[in-house]
């Protein structure tokens, strides 16, 4: 509580010490209330990690744990740990230019698979040569 707010409720008599006392209960509680929220964050950022570490017991390349980790580890000032959950994400995360090279690739070499792989696929049903109609037609 500032000086200059103390010496006001000071000329207020009983009221300003209540007053006072009131102001200081408050601070209290909001303190209360971020110590509280600080440790229920804690607690559910350790759980979350106890279960990204179990997700890379069954996968231990499990890319969306080891960024996840370093998310967690990062927010619990664990720098070491998220470090080196962020390495091993980096290692296993998937190659976008070589993937995106490979699937290219893959649609030029095959117009069918092509069109199948596209967002919207349109088929024409009523083809030459499509099962159950004529061939000549």
């Amino acid at each position: 509580m500032t000086t200059r707010l103390r010496l006001g409720l000071v000329g207020c008599g009983d009221f300003g010490q209540s007053l006072g006392k009131y102001i200081l209960e408050v601070a209290d509680i909001v303190a209360l209330c971020d110590i509280a929220s600080n440790r229920m964050e804690v607690e559910w950022l350790d759980r979350a990690a106890n279960h990204y570490q179990q997700s890379l017991q069954i996968d231990p390349e499990n890319v969306t744990a080891h960024y996840g980790l370093t998310q967690v580890f990062a927010r619990l000032d664990r720098s070491t740990q998220a470090e080196k959950h962020r390495q091993l994400h980096e290692k296993y995360r998937r190659d976008d230019n070589a993937h995106d090279l490979a699937l290219a690739s893959a649609r030029r070499s095959d117009s069918a698979a092509n069109h199948a792989s596209e967002a919207v696929v349109i088929y024409e049903l009523q083809r030459r040569g499509a099962y159950g109609l004529p061939v000549d037609r």
